[in-house]
């Protein structure tokens, strides 16, 4: 980390953290003492659940922000096979700013339908709305508004980070967070109503969607790039490609962290859910401000190795391998540590995760951390070998939450993590690793054309 905007797209990067955090943590005092236990258990939840249905993005924002990156190196260096032939310069950009923007119209219509079935179908078959006496439906779909308005701002934000605005990019994000955040917590307040807060939450979404998108015009967008061409289908056919295996990931990742609150809710009721789901927000807040300090290199480490500075770019990785291993593992100490004092401070009265499920959980999150370091440089090399082994340990742990988590309530969620991981993931990364060094140290095959 070197130079200016790596600096301060860090920066950059802890601030949006830090604001995402401290509104998160805050709200949830607040919420507690407005609401009755179920209703704050719903709140909470349905933000988990509707998280869930943004991942419909499935990967087309990461292949767009690294072929931005490919496009800016110069668009025809040696290059790992995921790299696609859109050319080089501002006509480029905006051919595959055009062919994202119809992938995106098709994935906006799916998130809808999704969110209509998980409503309709999947939540009443389980224990979520156990004990709450509101009626739910608006909160729900007015809920599903914030997602949607994420996903369709997505374009925009992945070309600002590909083309070198990552400040501007995770600021805005930031100003999202801090944003929603005072005005979710004023509607609280002032009028106890869930359906008022899901509204203030769309509202804000709404406008940082036309602010990244201003932002981008502004910045990276030309007035008059020249005729970028046609949407044509197999350049469509070509980024669903390099995609698929992004997006598989995510959905992955979902099935690790992001599906643990609702499941929670589903499995144990509402009731359990605000504990849990504190505990998580402050032990993946750590694990997210270390990879803050690695994600701003990723379109500079693209770039390098687009213009076939391999040897540069290992050095790059290895310096972040050495830094990134042990400070995950002392973030995950800290929370061991201090996430029950602050438990204790902002949400007195509730049971938190007992001492040992909070070091199984630390030792998760350290372990999975160090994994997604060097994942994402092998993703940004321009190969993504993660689909199988990853689908594989998200199903695993899906099927483990369904056995261990009523039996051993809480604690059944850390322990599944860390066997369906290990099992089927972690090691991979290592082997994954251990070919990528070898392949930055030769030259890289040409890239190939779509």
């Amino acid at each position: 980390m070197h130079d200016h905007p790596v600096r301060a797209g860090t920066m950059a990067g802890w601030f949006q953290q830090g604001i995402s955090v401290t509104t998160g943590l805050l709200l949830v005092p607040l919420v507690l003492s407005l609401f009755p236990l179920a209703e704050s258990g719903l709140w909470f939840g349905f933000q988990a659940m509707v998280a869930m249905v943004g991942f419909l993005d499935f990967g087309i924002g990461a292949v767009v922000a690294r072929q931005a990156a490919h496009i800016r190196g110069g668009g025809t260096g040696h290059a790992g096979d995921d790299f696609l032939d859109f050319g080089s310069g501002d006509r480029a950009l905006q051919s595959l700013s055009d062919h994202a923007a119809s992938i995106y119209r098709v994935t906006a219509v799916l998130l809808l339908l999704a969110g209509i079935l998980i409503y309709e179908l999947v939540i009443p078959r389980t224990r979520f709305l156990e004990g709450v006496v509101i009626d739910s439906r608006p909160v729900w779909y007015i809920m599903l508004l914030v997602p949607l308005s994420m996903l369709m701002s997505n374009r925009a934000a992945s070309l600002l980070v590909g083309t070198g605005h990552l400040f501007i990019a995770r600021l805005l994000l930031a100003l999202f967070f801090l944003i929603q955040g005072i005005g979710v917590a004023l509607a609280a307040w002032l009028t106890r109503d869930l359906m008022v807060m899901a509204v203030v939450s769309a509202a804000v979404a709404a406008l940082y969607g036309i602010a990244v998108r201003q932002a981008y015009r502004n910045l990276a967008g030309k007035d008059d790039p020249g005729d970028p061409g046609p949407v044509e289908s197999r350049k469509i056919r070509g980024i669903l490609k390099v995609a698929a295996p992004m997006g598989v990931v995510s959905v992955s990742s979902f099935m690790f962290a992001s599906i643990q609150v609702p499941l929670v809710g589903a499995l144990l009721g509402p009731a359990v859910v605000a504990p849990f789901y504190l505990a998580q927000r402050i032990g993946q807040a750590g694990m997210t401000a270390v990879l803050q300090m690695f994600q701003p290199q990723l379109p500079r480490f693209t770039r390098m190795i687009s213009a076939n500075d391999t040897r540069g770019a290992w050095a790059m990785l290895r310096r972040n391998l050495l830094l990134g291993y042990p400070a995950t593992f002392l973030v995950a100490a800290a929370f061991v540590v201090v996430s029950p004092w602050i438990a204790a401070l902002i949400a007195k009265g509730n049971a938190f995760p007992s001492h040992s499920t909070l070091m199984l959980m630390g030792l998760d999150y350290a372990i999975c951390t160090c994994a997604v370091i060097s994942n994402q440089f092998i993703i940004a090399s321009g190969r993504n070998p993660f689909a199988i082994p990853t689908l594989a340990a998200g199903a695993l742990n899906v099927a483990l939450l369904f056995l261990l988590v009523p039996a051993w309530g809480t604690a059944g969620v850390p322990v599944t993590s860390l066997v369906a991981g290990t099992l089927a993931a972690h090691w991979f990364a290592v082997v994954q690793l251990a070919r990528l060094r070898r392949g930055l140290l030769k030259p890289y095959r040409p890239v190939v054309a779509i």
